[in-house]
């Protein structure tokens, strides 16, 4: 069976071979959905409460993975010498699901160390899980975009961001369940083990999707010269303007709604996987509205359109108390919705850029704004919250 075309120096997959890709990459999404039910923010936050973590160190869960993007600068080189893209991709998403088993293995190892130790090794852990991912994202871009043709992935975008969906609405509840009936951390450890296991299933799916060598291949293993056309890039520039903003929004307040349902308002762990469960309803419904937008008129209108909610969003957690917190499933559920909009549309966007020699420098410019900026943001928001809570216990 033909697998791959060559035309004009460009190697692309036959059509069969595209359909086959796509298969196996929607494939990798139940495994790798399952993982991301336990693994979220939610449960993190859960996990490093029992450990006793502070205000500041609540802060650095969404910090660090941000910071991490800082790794991606050096990205360039590393696709220069690594020709092939499946077993790069293929190692370190077994290695970012693997962490996540180790997280959870870290009370049974640790106990004897304190809790404030095993917080500070749980965060180191994260750090490398969250730089592996942060790598595999800039070899995943130019190989799938050298895989799935242009004008058909914000529809393939779409049964990705599907098919993880509804495998963790289920998996979210479930998991929720298990957690209000098993107290203590002895939780947490058995979903963060079974789940990081379960998601390292991914990277094996994946080794059945076509290599393409040479995708994305920069000239030279420069890093200045990956980068300077880019930052050259009077839209691109324009793009990383709304993405510095829009990311600060979502950075301030984000990490801090777990916290404020499960300390603050007291909701049981089952009820905060409903809410996830009725903003997964929602996406799920309007990305497959939002793939056929973006397919058909563009990135550009669609972000737009979705990250104008996000303030109001921000601003709608301040009316809950533990008595009535009806409006936290209508935040959920717009969420839901706008979520799925910016879901769609950046990788797409990022598609569009990732298919020459310059791709890494684009994603690595994309990474290091998103990322300093969210490693910023979490920690301004734990500061404005600690300075808050002094004035008001003074």
């Amino acid at each position: 069976m033909l697998q791959t075309i060559q035309s004009g120096g460009t190697v692309t997959l036959a059509p069969v071979a595209v359909k086959n890709a796509r298969r196996w990459m929607v494939l990798a999404e139940m495994p790798g959905g399952f993982a991301w039910a336990g693994i979220g923010i939610t449960y993190l936050t859960g996990f490093f409460l029992g450990l006793k973590a502070s205000t500041f160190q609540i802060g650095l869960l969404a910090a660090i993975p941000a910071l991490c993007s800082l790794a991606t600068i050096f990205s360039g080189s590393l696709l220069y010498y690594v020709k092939g893209r499946k077993l790069i991709n293929v190692v370190l998403l077994v290695l970012f699901y693997l962490s996540f088993a180790a997280l959870g293995a870290i009370p049974l190892l640790f106990g004897a160390s304190g809790a404030a130790a095993q917080v500070r090794i749980g965060l180191a852990v994260l750090a490398g899980a969250f730089i592996a991912v942060k790598l595999h994202e800039v070899f995943w871009y130019p190989w799938v975009s050298a895989i799935i043709p242009d004008g058909q992935r914000g529809s393939f975008f779409g049964r990705l961001m599907i098919t993880s969906s509804l495998v963790a609405m289920p998996a979210t509840f479930l998991i929720g369940k298990y957690l209000d009936h098993q107290a203590g951390l002895a939780g947490f450890i058995a979903v963060f083990m079974v789940c990081g296991i379960i998601g390292a299933l991914a990277g094996g799916i994946y080794t059945k999707v076509p290599d393409v060598p040479g995708a994305g291949r920069p000239l030279q293993p420069s890093v200045f010269s990956q980068l300077r056309v880019p930052l050259a890039d009077r839209n691109f520039r324009h793009f990383l303007l709304f993405l510095l903003f829009n990311t600060l929004a979502g950075g301030l307040c984000g990490p801090f709604t777990s916290v404020f349902m499960i300390e603050k308002l007291r909701i049981p762990y089952t009820s905060i996987a409903v809410f996830g469960i009725v903003s997964s309803v929602s996406f799920i419904f309007f990305v497959l509205i939002w793939g056929y937008l973006v397919d058909k008129y563009g990135s550009r209108p669609i972000l737009l359109l979705c990250a104008a909610p996000a303030v109001l969003l921000n601003l709608m957690w301040i009316f809950n108390t533990p008595d009535k917190y009806w409006l936290i499933p209508v935040i959920f559920f717009v969420s839901g919705i706008a979520t799925a909009g910016i879901g769609v549309a950046l990788p797409n966007l990022l598609m569009g850029v990732s298919t020459g020699q310059y791709s890494a420098g684009y994603i690595a410019i994309y990474q290091v704004v998103m990322g300093l900026t969210g490693f910023a943001a979490p920690l301004l928001g734990s500061a404005v919250i600690d300075f808050f809570g002094r004035q008001v216990q003074a």
